[in-house]
């Protein structure tokens, strides 16, 4: 019995070191999810304020900065290439011929600052292929 509560506690030792370098990953915001092979038309983003991340959709390659905030309305300033929208929280827009949906917004004005949104990207035409 001993033995196994042994075993047990290094599992639970072990994922929680895995879950905590996870969420320090998550937190450095320098990473891309990559997506399963079901979800080649879709990518998953962390972005932060002036951190350029280029990604490839079908057989694009596009470049997503999130280039400005509004804390008053809670809003961001997404750019695609060249094309800037802005997106609230839960909206979906069209932005350098990709749907980007704004799932999680972060604006904070304490100290420095510091903005982040959760995007979702989508390939307009996954079935060109």
């Amino acid at each position: 019995m001993k033995n196994e509560m042994k075993g047990g506690l290094g599992l639970l030792l072990i994922l929680g070191i895995i879950l905590s370098s996870g969420l320090a990953m998550a937190m450095n915001a320098q990473y891309t999810k990559v997506p399963t092979v079901q979800q080649l038309d879709r990518i998953e983003l962390f972005a932060e304020l002036g951190q350029p991340m280029s990604f490839e959709l079908g057989d694009e390659m596009y470049t997503l900065t999130l280039v400005g905030a509004n804390s008053y309305t809670m809003e961001i300033f997404v750019a695609v290439g060249d094309d800037v929208r802005v997106l609230s929280e839960g909206e979906t827009k069209i932005i350098g011929g990709v749907a980007v949906y704004a799932e999680d917004i972060f604006i904070s004005t304490i100290g420095e600052g510091f903005v982040a949104a959760e995007l979702t990207v989508t390939e307009l035409n996954p079935n060109r292929r």
